[in-house]
């Protein structure tokens, strides 16, 4: 069967693939510099940075980088710190931001949309512009250069898109199904957890995996909430690398760079179709 390409069509693959192409080059070069000019030396690298790296890889720098390099402190803590981290505030704003989506869903609370309005009104808060006052409300409290510091804030900041998320996501599902629950016996909560739960699957995942990257990548407020190397996270004690008087050695700070980006790497590859499909369907539910 022969294929007939119209002028139109002919026309697309000559100018939106092209773009298409040279975006995702531009998207994936900046990781090839990243771990290819950390496995060379620090010749190789400053002779030609663009090159790839000549065989045999240099594989110390990624052994001094997990060792802690300048800073003398080994990535295992902070890389259980942002884990545990993650994780927790992770799994607290799903809790949060579905019940209280449902709730503004379903229910007709009094000031409800006041209430909401004011949580999204959080959107536009910029992030720059909360760092000294949580220094200063955490350290009067008692929190600051703590865990819980980073957790309170991790979650508290995430809220806002996330409850913005689950509520599109149930107002679109039919009243009818919740009824039909209902009617069979099932309590609110039962409800909500067993039948509008499982149907609103791709809101949860895209909010998590979300979620996921904002935490484990942030920087900001690890650097300002927390100066104990106990409680460095990975980004944090990779910054550290830089040191007071320079870099100590650009090859291992880039191979502390690849260690940090890795996990989120792996999780983009693994959930990108629900991650894109969810998206998706909240712009188109929303």
């Amino acid at each position: 069967m022969r294929v007939k390409i119209t002028r139109n069509t002919l026309i697309r693959l000559l100018t939106e693939y092209p773009f298409l192409w040279l975006a995702t080059l531009l998207g994936i070069f900046p990781l090839y510099w990243l771990i290819s000019n950390s496995l060379k030396t620090e010749a190789a690298l400053f002779a030609n940075p663009l090159a790839p790296p000549s065989w045999p890889v240099v594989t110390g720098n990624w052994l001094n980088a997990w060792a802690g390099g300048p800073v003398n402190t080994p990535l295992i803590r902070p890389l259980l710190n942002s884990i545990g981290l993650t994780f927790s505030a992770v799994a607290l704003i799903l809790i949060i931001s579905s019940a209280a989506g449902y709730a503004f869903s379903r229910f007709q609370i009094y000031g409800g949309n006041l209430i909401f309005s004011f949580i999204i009104m959080g959107l536009s808060v910029p992030i720059h512009a909360t760092l000294v006052p949580l220094v200063v409300l955490y350290n009067f409290i008692g929190i600051l250069d703590t865990y819980f510091a980073l957790l309170l804030t991790f979650v508290a900041v995430n809220l806002p898109f996330s409850v913005l998320l689950m509520r599109a996501y149930f107002v679109s599902i039919p009243e009818e199904i919740a009824e039909s629950a209902r009617i069979d016996g099932a309590s609110e909560v039962r409800t909500f957890w067993s039948i509008m739960l499982p149907v609103a699957r791709p809101g949860l995942i895209t909010m998590a995996i979300m979620n996921f990257l904002f935490v484990w990548n942030d920087f900001l407020y690890s650097y300002t909430l927390v100066s104990s190397r106990d409680f460095w996270t990975l980004p944090r004690a990779v910054y550290a690398f830089v040191g007071v008087y320079g870099l100590f050695s650009f090859t291992s700070l880039l191979a502390g760079m690849a260690i940090a980006v890795a996990p989120t790497l792996i999780i983009y590859f693994i959930f990108s179709k629900q991650l894109i499909s969810g998206v998706a369907a909240g712009a188109l539910k929303g």
